[in-house]
């Protein structure tokens, strides 16, 4: 006995013809619907992947804000020294 015999066959096929499509999301989604459908191992396997992959998103995310705000902030320094550079031209 295979470890995913115990899911219902009707979820055990619709989730592999979700797989054929590719359709990444969809599949995500039916799986979170029917996680209680799925073995425990197979259940404890797919919340770690998903906190995981989660976790990996955050850390993308915040190394583009790093990103973006030390652009902004050398955009803000030009943006100062222009204007320094403006003042001295009018008082010149």
């Amino acid at each position: 006995m295979d470890k995913y015999s115990s899911i219902p066959s009707e979820v055990k096929n619709k989730l592999l013809d979700l797989v054929k499509t590719g359709d990444e999301k969809r599949v995500r989604d039916f799986v979170i619907e029917h996680i209680k459908e799925f073995p425990e191992d197979v259940r404890d396997s797919l919340i770690f992947g998903f906190f995981s992959e989660a976790v990996q998103d955050s850390g993308e995310n915040a190394e583009a804000l790093m990103k973006f705000k030390e652009e902004g902030l050398s955009a803000l320094m030009d943006l100062a020294r222009a204007k320094e550079d403006l003042k001295k031209i009018a008082r010149s």
